[in-house]
């Protein structure tokens, strides 16, 4: 830190105190700051960076060199919406993130009118996926603010660009859609929580499996998911592969395999008590199994563009 503090000042003094060189500096030393969780330091430096990389847009004539300009005004915004997350203000940094999303799409244009080229184009796909991070951003902090309706929007629209860029089994992909699920469930949208969690399980069957920890998770929430449907047959069925990889994991005597084994025995007593579909529907007054540690938790910190925690660039 001690070496880009004194680049910073060397170029000040060599360049000037408003040349673009000393806002890339200070952008590396802000993000330090942040790492080292300086907030206040942190902030402080990048709204001085951002007040350089505005002044530098203000000359700018040349389309190309607007647009690029744009998306740097864009990182910095990204950054300070990142500090104002972990200071706890949401709403100062929901704005960055918002404002930052415009000016990416301003520079970057309307990804419907340029899958096909940006599908085959290498150098687009740095500005577009930086796009979508900062989307997955805003999202996440659409979740700590319980507007789970945005949240599904803004991960939806990330989707959108990270499944045109990169692989159907790419963990970044994966990540987006637990936070997408999570929204859909505490949303209440049942049906499509169970449709994302279901692709979300597909790709790890096929892709993941070595990674049981993972895949067990996956399919404790889809567990959840039939049993708030009153699913209780196909939950059995999911409850029965659980334990089956759980017992590849744990003990049998295992906290996890307990539980499992406690909701398999509470779901089969839902079917003995209500053999048929037109029974339950006489007796929907019966609250069902205890499910308050299935319900899936808010996705925890993940890798970098995964929407799991705010990132910066």
């Amino acid at each position: 830190m001690d070496a880009i503090e004194e680049a910073i000042r060397i170029r000040k003094l060599t360049l000037g105190k408003e040349h673009p060189k000393v806002a890339d500096s200070l952008v590396e030393l802000g993000i330090i700051l942040l790492s080292l969780k300086e907030y206040s330091d942190s902030m402080e430096i990048f709204e001085e960076a951002l007040e350089l990389r505005e002044m530098e847009a203000e000359d700018l004539m040349e389309a190309d060199e607007i647009c690029e300009s744009n998306l740097k005004i864009a990182k910095l915004l990204n950054n300070i919406g990142c500090v104002n997350f972990e200071r706890g203000k949401y709403p100062e940094a929901k704005e960055a993130f918002e404002d930052a999303i415009n000016l990416q799409k301003e520079a970057l244009g309307d990804l419907d009118l340029v899958k096909a080229p940006l599908s085959t184009e290498p150098s687009a796909k740095p500005g577009f996926l930086t796009m979508a991070s900062t989307m997955c951003n805003k999202g996440y902090i659409e979740l700590e603010q319980k507007i789970f309706f945005r949240a599904i929007e803004t991960f939806k629209e990330s989707l959108s660009i990270q499944k045109v860029l990169l692989g159907a089994d790419n963990k970044l992909i994966l990540s987006t859609l637990d936070n997408l699920g999570y929204a859909q469930t505490l949303n209440g949208d049942f049906d499509k929580a169970l449709e994302t969690y279901n692709k979300v399980r597909e790709t790890q069957e096929n892709c993941y499996k070595e990674n049981n920890k993972d895949f067990a998770v996956v399919l404790r929430k889809i567990v959840y998911i039939h049993c708030v449907r009153d699913d209780y047959e196909t939950a059995l069925g999911v409850l029965g592969e659980l334990e089956d990889i759980q017992l590849g994991l744990y003990d049998a005597e295992s906290r996890q395999v307990k539980e499992t084994r406690e909701l398999m025995g509470a779901v089969n007593y839902e079917l003995l008590k209500y053999p048929s579909a037109m029974c339950f529907m006489f007796n929907n007054e019966d609250e069902g199994p205890n499910l308050t540690n299935w319900k899936p938790k808010m996705p925890t910190n993940g890798s970098k563009m995964s929407g799991h925690r705010v990132t910066y660039a």
